[in-house]
C-alpha cells in the first residue's frame, strides 16, 4: 500500500492512494476482540500526543522547526526541535495525562526523577481526548526551571515524590500566564532572532521521511483503536516504511509512505517514488 501525506496552509492531510486490506485481514478486523474500543491506552495516548505535538509545531512554524526523535526515550525528553534543522535545539517533554476535576480544572503529575531543570528544556501539559487521542485547547507551556518553581511537590500513592499541577482552562490561577492555544506552542520554542529568518513553507517533491511516517503511524494507531501493531524496518532497503500487523494474528501488510508539501493545480498531489524502492508484492 502506498500512503501519501501532504501539508498545505498549516494543515497536514494524510491518506492512502489506494486502500487495500486482504480479505482475510479485513474479516479478522471485524472479529477483533482487543482493548475496549472506547478507551485509548495510556501508552498509546502518550505516543499519539507527542506526534500530535509534532504536527502542531511543524505546521505552525511553517516547516521551520524540525523534530528530532530520541532513540533512547527514557530521559524525560520526547522531542528536540531545531530551527530549519540546524543550530541549538529546544528539548520538549509532553504530558497528556490530564485528569478533569469536577470544578473544570485539569490535573497532571510527573515523577520527580523525570523532570529536569536545564536550559532549553520545555515542559508541555496538554489535554488529550480519551476517545480520539487528539489534543484540545488550551495547553500549558513552561520552561523547566519555571515548572519546578511553580509545580507542587508531594508524595504520590506509590510512595514516590511527584510534581503536580491543577490548572483552570479559563480562570486566573498561578499557572494562567503559561496557558496558550495549541497553535501558539511553536512560538515558545523559537530562539531570539530565529523567527525573522522564517522561510516560506518548502515546496518539494522529495520524500520528507520520518515526520510523515510518524504522522501516518499515529493515524493508524488512533483509527484502529489498538487493533494494529506497527513496526519500522531495522534496514530500510526494501522500500517498506511500516509493517502493520493485525494484533494477535499473523496477518500483515507493508506500507511505503511518501510525503510532499506540493499540491499541483489546486488539488493534485505530486509525489516522487523512485523505481528501485517500489517493489510490488502480495504484502505491499
Amino acid at each position: 500500500m502506498l500512503w501519501v501525506s501532504t501539508r498545505r496552509r498549516g494543515q497536514t492531510y494524510s491518506g492512502p492512494i489506494c486502500v487495500w486490506i486482504g480479505a482475510g485481514m479485513a474479516l479478522d478486523l471485524e472479529r477483533f476482540h482487543g482493548p475496549d474500543p472506547n478507551t485509548v491506552l495510556r501508552a498509546e495516548r502518550a505516543f499519539l500526543a507527542v506526534n500530535e505535538v509534532d504536527r502542531i509545531i511543524v505546521t505552525g512554524s511553517g516547516g521551520n522547526l524540525h523534530p528530532f526523535l530520541p532513540l533512547d526515550p527514557f530521559h524525560g525528553v520526547h522531542r528536540a526541535y531545531a530551527w530549519q534543522g540546524v543550530g541549538p535545539p529546544q528539548f520538549v517533554q509532553v504530558n497528556c495525562t490530564a485528569a478533569r476535576h469536577a470544578d473544570g480544572r485539569y490535573g497532571w503529575t510527573w515523577p520527580v526523577g523525570q523532570v529536569h531543570s536545564y536550559d532549553r528544556l520545555t515542559v508541555i501539559a496538554a489535554i488529550s481526548d480519551p476517545l480520539s487521542g487528539r489534543l484540545q485547547d488550551p495547553a500549558w507551556v513552561f520552561s523547566a526551571p519555571m515548572f519546578r518553581r511553580l509545580a507542587y511537590l508531594s508524595r504520590g500513592q506509590g510512595g514516590h515524590d511527584q510534581y503536580w499541577i491543577e490548572a483552570s482552562p479559563t480562570g486566573h490561577d498561578r499557572f494562567a500566564r503559561h496557558r496558550i492555544t495549541l497553535g501558539d506552542v511553536w512560538q515558545r520554542l523559537v530562539l531570539a532572532g530565529q523567527e525573522q529568518l522564517m522561510a516560506a513553507p518548502p515546496e518539494s517533491t522529495r520524500d520528507q521521511g520520518t515526520v510523515y511516517e510518524q504522522l501516518v503511524a499515529a493515524d493508524l494507531i488512533r483509527q484502529s483503536r489498538g487493533r494494529f501493531a506497527l513496526y519500522r524496518p531495522g534496514m530500510d532497503i526494501a522500500g517498506r516504511d511500516l509493517l502493520v500487523q493485525l494484533v494477535d494474528t499473523w496477518r500483515t501488510i507493508s506500507l511505503q509512505i511518501k510525503g510532499t508539501t506540493m499540491i499541483v493545480r489546486g488539488t493534485r498531489i505530486q509525489c516522487l517514488v523512485k523505481r528501485w524502492t517500489f517493489r510490488p508484492s502480495e504484502d505491499f
